[in-house]
């Protein structure tokens, strides 16, 4: 601030030498000193800007900058199968009310894409897609189990059966 009042001193100044050295030309000279006051100010704001930045200390905007990221949300959809799963292995009721129906639209879609067949027909191509495994779940006439607290399908055999529809190829 000391250096900014120098320099204003200076400017009024030199206004004032100019103005009684050479009076027919004013307009020009109050001008040029406006224009120099001007620049003045000008420096002195971004002098005072840019003061925070050579601090050491990060500014907010920098350190809002720095924060670490959230953590990725983990899909719903992943999160409903993973619910399907669970359920589906602690109980027959959720396996052939959850997990089942979500079994069968991936396998009918696999195989009328990739086979050209249908799941509800039984094939022969079918059965040898499925296996033993995946035909005894998702076959079209499965009994359904109204008792909650019969197990539901064993992981070893749920792995099969998803195995089984990854290898459904064209």
């Amino acid at each position: 601030m000391r250096r900014a009042a120098v320099w204003a001193a200076v400017a009024v100044i030199a206004l004032v030498v100019a103005l009684e050295t050479m009076p027919f030309r004013h307009g020009v000279i109050v001008q040029g000193w406006l224009l120099t006051c001007g620049g003045l100010i000008l420096l002195q704001l971004v002098a005072a800007t840019r003061a925070p930045a050579l601090d050491n200390e990060p500014s907010s905007f920098e350190r809002a900058l720095r924060t670490a990221p959230h953590a990725p949300e983990r899909p719903s959809e992943l999160a409903r199968l993973e619910r399907e799963v669970y359920l589906g292995i602690t109980s027959q009721f959720f396996l052939h009310r959850r997990l089942r129906p979500t079994l069968r639209e991936i396998a009918e879609q696999r195989l009328r894409d990739c086979r050209g067949v249908e799941l509800d027909s039984g094939d022969a191509d079918v059965l040898a897609a499925l296996g033993d495994d995946g035909w005894e779940l998702l076959r079209p006439d499965r009994k359904e189990h109204w008792n909650p607290d019969a197990a539901g399908i064993r992981l070893p055999e749920l792995e099969r059966v998803v195995a089984a529809l990854e290898r459904i190829r064209s």
